[in-house]
């Protein structure tokens, strides 16, 4: 049998072993921490900037829909403009039409006695 100093020694050696497995499975505990904390750091951000963009689309949803309203009712008044001033352009060539009836060719007017 083993003398009791060789055991001690071997169990000295075995604690000593266990020791620095024991800090490196602490280091790893702690990069493995801080991981987590970096990962869910990087989540709330990414949830802030889902929620900024969320916002900015109902923002823009929004104007587009007015945008929407408003290019409706300048067509609608584009085309009554547009309906008037084809009944303008009829009106002028109606005066024109007349005009040329009491002028000749020659430029002079005509009278009332022919």
């Amino acid at each position: 049998m083993s003398s009791l100093e060789e055991r001690v020694t071997a169990l000295e050696s075995r604690v000593d072993d266990l020791a620095a497995r024991n800090g490196h499975t602490a280091g790893i505990a702690v990069e493995a921490a801080h991981d987590a904390r970096t990962a869910r750091d990087a989540h709330q951000q990414n949830i802030e900037l889902l929620n900024a963009l969320r916002k900015t689309q109902a923002e823009h949803s929004r104007a587009l829909a007015e945008h929407g309203r408003m290019l409706a009712e300048h067509s609608e008044r584009l085309d009554s403009i547009d309906g008037k001033l084809g009944q303008l352009t009829v009106g002028v060539h109606t005066i024109e039409s007349l005009l040329h009836r009491l002028v000749d060719e020659d430029g002079t007017a005509l009278s009332d006695d022919t």
